[in-house]
């Protein structure tokens, strides 16, 4: 009930059928098209998110993985250990499971702006600032009353239309449950997995009057 596609691991992005992978929200692949793609040599193998894997959504959690354990100690113990977990080849971890209701598209719900020193600022072949941050490349900004900075993403979720790699990829190890034994989740115990996350944002949040 899954939609797997093959995948890129250094990409972490559908192959083959990149241009037309879409078509692959809506609808399962079918055996042929499976057993056609995994006869070749394929790295890596990705799940589409949302409606077309049965409501599926996963959390994402980013460099490397640093807010995963305060985020652990939020969630109710029965509920966390429902979850199937894996973790990816930086460190950080994928939570996945299933939602009784229709899942949204990604969401980005804990986010840093990290210091960046001036030596680790970069152009790209555009004459954009950009440094790397736990190895990802990101933007950087300038604030006129403090250092340079870059938005990085801690938490995310990976909702309707979004491809997420996952075991058996070399690298992504599966901690805990069973990807083809998903739990289904009511909209109340998903709240409580998104709410304890973006909880933990640590970008300046604007005051409302």
């Amino acid at each position: 009930g899954l939609c797997a596609l093959p995948a890129s691991r250094e990409m972490k992005y559908p192959i083959r059928q990149t241009d037309k992978w879409g078509r692959f929200k809506d609808r399962l692949p079918t055996d042929v098209e499976i057993d056609a793609w995994f006869a070749n040599d394929v790295d890596g193998v990705c799940i589409v998110c949302g409606e077309t894997s049965d409501n599926l959504e996963a959390l994402d959690f980013d460099a490397c993985g640093e807010r995963f354990p305060a985020w652990e100690e939020s969630i109710p113990r029965e509920l966390f250990e429902r979850l199937v977990i894996e973790q990816t080849p930086s460190g950080g971890y994928h939570v996945f499971y299933r939602s009784e209701e229709t899942v949204c598209g990604s969401l980005k719900l804990a986010m840093r702006n990290h210091l960046v020193a001036e030596e680790d600022i970069y152009l790209d072949n555009k004459g954009i600032e950009k440094a790397l941050v736990y190895g990802k490349e990101c933007q950087v900004h300038r604030d006129p009353e403090g250092p340079p900075y870059a938005s990085i993403t801690l938490i995310e979720t990976k909702g309707k239309g979004g491809v997420i790699m996952c075991d058996p990829t070399a690298g992504y190890e599966l901690l805990q449950g069973d990807l083809c034994n998903l739990p289904v989740l009511t909209s109340a115990e998903r709240d409580v997995l998104l709410q304890t996350a973006f909880d933990l944002d640590e970008c300046p949040k604007d005051n409302a009057d």
